[in-house]
């Protein structure tokens, strides 16, 4: 009898043990669950405003390239840049202050047509009109062609554009090819994996998206996100004995608390 209610003390200790992990696992996993729900609601909080930042200055960037008379695009254009001795074409210095207002290279080499000159002046006008509002989420805003000028507004890197050497091109980065046509069929905005950022030498991710007219591929708008940022907050908040990492649609890595360095 003894032995009996021995073992029917075990199972039920064993059943009530079980019942219990099984419990706790479940409230566990739960609670997981609802964390990176909730933090995944708020990392795509900045994705979601890059997005609409961008479809609102993609429509104002049109615009303005069709309003831009030819009259105007050439007289703007030669009173705000000048063709420098290394071949390359930007900001007049004696009236730039890239802290207030975009700044404008263009490689040497590079055939500056009215056609260019019309999406540079537009780019440099809907810069000067959006840009600042958007430096309250976001380090940047600039805008790359296919042909390879950069107009960019970053103020804490006013010289940018005129100390950038004759030859830089980004063209070939990873940002810049995810808003080719063949690479981004859909033409929507698509965010980089992580690259060091040759000027500032900050690890960073940019989020671009394309600008097409009449069905031609003529400019890519983006914003930079230091990565350095983006790791803070993931490793700010976490559940305990766990850790958040961050990861693309396509399942590239944005940030890892231990993978990434800043």
């Amino acid at each position: 009898m003894s032995a009996r209610i021995a073992v029917v003390i075990v199972l039920s200790t064993l059943a009530s043990y079980l019942h219990i992990q099984h419990t706790l696992r479940q409230e566990a996993l739960e609670q997981l669950a609802q964390h990176a729900a909730e933090r995944s609601a708020r990392e795509e909080a900045i994705f979601l405003l890059a997005a609409d930042n961008h479809a609102l200055f993609v429509k104002a960037m049109a615009e303005r390239i069709h309003s831009l008379t030819p009259e105007e695009v050439n007289g703007r254009f030669d009173s705000l840049f000048v063709r420098l001795p290394d071949g390359t074409v930007r900001n007049r210095r004696e009236l730039f202050d890239g802290t207030r207002l975009p700044g404008v290279f263009i490689q040497r080499n590079v055939s500056v047509d009215l056609d260019m000159r019309r999406r540079i002046l537009a780019s440099y006008d809907t810069l000067l009109q959006y840009a600042p509002a958007f430096r309250t989420r976001f380090k940047d805003t600039f805008i790359t062609l296919p042909e390879g000028p950069i107009i960019s507004y970053w103020p804490e890197r006013p010289d940018y554009c005129l100390d950038t050497g004759p030859d830089f091109s980004s063209t070939g980065w990873e940002y810049f090819l995810s808003s080719l046509p063949g690479n981004n069929p859909e033409r929507k905005p698509a965010w980089s994996g992580m690259y060091t950022e040759d000027m500032s030498g900050k690890a960073m991710t940019t989020v671009t998206t394309p600008l097409d007219l009449e069905g031609r591929h003529v400019a890519s708008i983006s914003h930079d996100v230091l990565l350095e940022e983006l790791v803070a907050r993931t490793r700010a908040h976490h559940l305990p004995g766990a850790y958040n990492v961050l990861f693309r649609d396509d399942g590239a890595l944005i940030a890892h608390p231990d993978l990434t360095e800043c």
